[in-house]
Formats: structure tokens, C-alpha cells, sequence
């Protein structure tokens, strides 16, 4: 008879062990497992044609920048979340005022970027600048590794997030992450490869992402907070 208590309690106790580990873990996003080395291929060495034309790429566009590109670079360099999607939506999606939607494309960005910082350093791919002392950032001078972009990488997630969000734009938004993609190689702080493979990288890791429960409960609440908002005038 003792037994049995003791059994009945040990499994009572287990249950709400349980109960407590399923509340602790009920709204977080499930890790998302890709294998970036299966997603990309490594950068080109430096010495390749493809490296060399990586190079001869950014010295050519740094000779004929101007000042309108100067200022897309500055604007892509220092974008939000909200600030992504403002030339879609209009200048009124500001983070302040829209607080579910930049804690959501936070969070979900923070679960995906992990995954862009692992390939970053595995690879170690020096930046433009640190190969080649001709070339001039626009941007200033980050310290982390190349390839692949994390900029491009955040904006493509962040392009995938709003289009399930309003697919009616998603196209629009898929151009935003490539302008993304230029503003980093107009800055002279990326190469066009290490932008193509972030571009890359993020669409089957945002293919992952869709795939959870949260996420797409967070992408619903984006929908809904911005469509409640939005001025009655906005497009």
C-alpha cells in the first residue's frame, strides 16, 4: 500500500514537473536546425577569379559612388525592423508605436541570426577592407567577420516575417531585402557574395521558421497590430 502512495505521488510530482516545463517554454520559438554548410558553399578564396572579381567589384563601385548611394548605404546600415518596411508602408511604422511587431520580428531575428554568426565564424572571412586598404567604407568599420552578411541576412528574414504577414506585398518586400543587399556592397563593407549567400541562407532558414506554431502566432499578431493602427489614409 505504501508503495502504491509513493508511486501515485512520484507520478503527480512528475506531472506537474512537466506542466511547469511546458508553461516555461510555452511562447519561445523552437531553435532552428539547418545546416548552413549545406545552404551555401564557402566564400571564395581571395586569389580565385571569383574573389578577385568580388574585389574588382567594390573598387569599381566606390569609384563612381555618389551621395544619393552614400545615403541608401547610411539608411540600410542603421534600419529597424519597422524601419525595413516603412518604404512600403509608409513613414507612420515607427517602433514606438508599434511595439507586438518590433518585439516579434525581434525575437524571431534573434532565433534566425544565430544561425548567420555560426557561419560567420566559421569561415572567417575578412572584410573587404581588412583585404584591401583601398577600399573606403561608407559606414564605418565592422568588426565582425564577412560571409556571410548579416545585414542582408536580417532584412531577408525580416522580408520573409512581413510577407507571410501581407502576402499582397510580399514581392515588395522580397525587393527590400535586395536593396539590402546593394546598400551593403554600396557601403564597401560587404562583397556581392557574401550578400548572395546571406540572401540564400535566410530564405531556408525562413522556410524553417514558418513551419513553427509561434512563429506564425507572432506573425499574426504583426498582421494585426499594424493593420489596427495604420492610419486610414496609408496605403
Amino acid at each position: 500500500m505504501k508503495i502504491r502512495n509513493v508511486l501515485q505521488l512520484f507520478i503527480a510530482s512528475t506531472a506537474i514537473v512537466l506542466a511547469g516545463v511546458a508553461y516555461a517554454v510555452a511562447g519561445q520559438i523552437a531553435p532552428v536546425t539547418v545546416d548552413f554548410k549545406k545552404i551555401i558553399p564557402p566564400p571564395p578564396a581571395d586569389e580565385s577569379p571569383a574573389g578577385m572579381a568580388d574585389l574588382e567589384t567594390l573598387l569599381l563601385i566606390q569609384q563612381y559612388r555618389t551621395e544619393e548611394q552614400v545615403k541608401e548605404a547610411k539608411r540600410v546600415d542603421t534600419q529597424s525592423a519597422c524601419g525595413f518596411a516603412r518604404p512600403v508602408f509608409g513613414e507612420w511604422l515607427r517602433s514606438a508605436d508599434f511595439p507586438k511587431t518590433n518585439e516579434n520580428l525581434n525575437a524571431i531575428g534573434k532565433v534566425a541570426n544565430s544561425i548567420c554568426d555560426n557561419a560567420k565564424s566559421f569561415w572567417k572571412r575578412q572584410r573587404p577592407y581588412q583585404r584591401d586598404t583601398r577600399i573606403k567604407p561608407a559606414t564605418g568599420h565592422p568588426g565582425n567577420n564577412s560571409y556571410p552578411s548579416g545585414h542582408t541576412f536580417g532584412a531577408t528574414i525580416w522580408s520573409i516575417v512581413y510577407a507571410e504577414a501581407f502576402p499582397e506585398h510580399a514581392q515588395e518586400f522580397d525587393a527590400l531585402a535586395h536593396r539590402t543587399m546593394w546598400g551593403r556592397v554600396l557601403a564597401g563593407v560587404h562583397y556581392p557574395s557574401d550578400t548572395t549567400a546571406a540572401y540564400t541562407l535566410a530564405q531556408a532558414v525562413g522556410k524553417e521558421l514558418l513551419k513553427d506554431p509561434e512563429v506564425q502566432r507572432r506573425i499574426k499578431e504583426i498582421r494585426e497590430e499594424i493593420q489596427t493602427k495604420r492610419p486610414k489614409d496609408a496605403k
